[in-house]
């Protein structure tokens, strides 16, 4: 018998049993954390019925998600005002609660709460900041982006979020994104003009690492049908438009005055056309 014959065909049908056995575990998984399109037009139903109108897409997938461990971002003075005003020796003005730079109409605020720990940081200028060519979108989104490099000195990688005209420009929104999942906490906000920026305000939670075993989810389903009952005991028969609807990690704070460690836990968030926002705790 050819033993080297047999070995070879021994190892080929374990590979294949491996992939089979992977394959399934795969399709089980999936099917248990992937809502199907059969309970996704059921909650389509269900909206309808409501009077609610949805635009948005259904969040479908809500595989178990761990805790996220946070604490508020490390900005040293130096690096944010040779970053905004290209200046590394200015004298701040010392009030109770952090420092105030100001160079002609430029103001840089800069919220002091442990060690080199900061909450918010402020910066305004009624002349603008980063000119801009026009108020097409493609120019905006270049100064915005520019100006969330300089006011978070680099650190953590940000996205637009959400954005919308006012009467005399834009209003950016970014999001820090960690490994895939938007920190909803963690945020870049922006007013532009023809002028370029003429206020910002960054908050930023910096995520450390994942935190504990992965648990499981409310399924997206259950949490938008008790939205639904919810949205519908505050306005009986006011027009709903749900915009969005999306999962990501909060913390349950925005003030940078308190949590300056803590854990920021799995969240979905639903907007509305009003621009109401409403954060639902996966976990509860």
């Amino acid at each position: 018998m050819n033993w080297t014959k047999v070995k070879n065909i021994l190892i080929i049908l374990f590979m294949i049993l491996n992939v089979a056995l992977g394959t399934y575990s795969y399709s089980k998984r999936y099917h248990r954390y992937t809502l199907s399109t059969e309970r996704i037009e059921q909650v389509q139903e269900l909206l309808q019925t409501n009077q609610i109108k949805m635009t948005g897409k259904i969040v479908s997938s809500f595989y178990p998600m761990s805790k996220l461990k946070i604490e508020l971002g490390k900005y040293e003075d130096i690096t944010l005002i040779e970053r905004i005003f290209n200046d590394s020796q200015m004298i701040p003005s010392i009030e109770s609660h952090g420092r105030r730079y100001v160079k002609g109409k430029e103001e840089l605020w800069i919220s002091r709460q442990e060690g080199n720990m900061v909450g918010v940081i402020s910066y305004t200028n009624p002349d603008g900041r980063g000119r801009l060519k026009s108020l097409a979108y493609e120019d905006v989104k270049k100064v915005g982006d520019q100006f969330v490099k300089e006011i978070t000195s680099g650190k953590g990688k940000f996205v637009i979020d959400e954005q919308g005209t006012t009467q005399e420009g834009y209003r950016l929104s970014y999001k820090e994104v960690y490994k895939g999942w938007r920190l909803f906490n963690s945020t870049v906000d922006i007013v532009l003009t023809e002028k370029g920026v003429v206020w910002g305000q960054l908050l930023r939670y910096q995520p450390i690492r994942f935190h504990g075993e992965k648990r499981d989810i409310y399924p997206p389903d259950e949490v938008l049908l008790n939205f639904i009952y919810f949205i519908r005991e505050q306005y009986p028969v006011e027009p709903i438009t749900i915009v969005k609807m999306d999962l990501g990690y909060d913390a349950g704070t925005r003030d940078g005055t308190r949590d300056i460690y803590g854990i920021a836990v799995p969240y979905y968030r639903i907007i509305l056309e009003t621009g109401q926002i409403f954060y639902i705790n996966g976990y509860t």
